[in-house]
């Protein structure tokens, strides 16, 4: 299974609020630094980064991520 981040709807959702990368690190409670990294795709955020950013957004957290490679209902799963 790989999960991707989705830079851009977050970079779209930062925007659309009006907010600058320090605003919304500060408003979530992250480092900007961090912020920067994932808009740039140098880095992804983990899951509760994710969580954070789609509760403050209002927005499920599949706004924020793709997951492939993944059977819903389990199947071929291993074990």
């Amino acid at each position: 299974m790989d999960v991707k981040f989705k830079r851009e709807r977050l970079v779209t959702l930062r925007n659309d609020a009006n907010l600058s990368q320090r605003e919304l690190a500060t408003a979530v409670g992250l480092p900007q630094s961090d912020q920067s990294r994932w808009e740039t795709g140098i880095r992804s955020p983990g899951l509760e980064q994710v969580v954070k950013l789609a509760t403050y957004f209002g927005v499920a957290v599949e706004e924020l991520v793709v997951v492939t490679g993944a059977s819903v209902d389990g199947a071929g799963d291993e074990g």
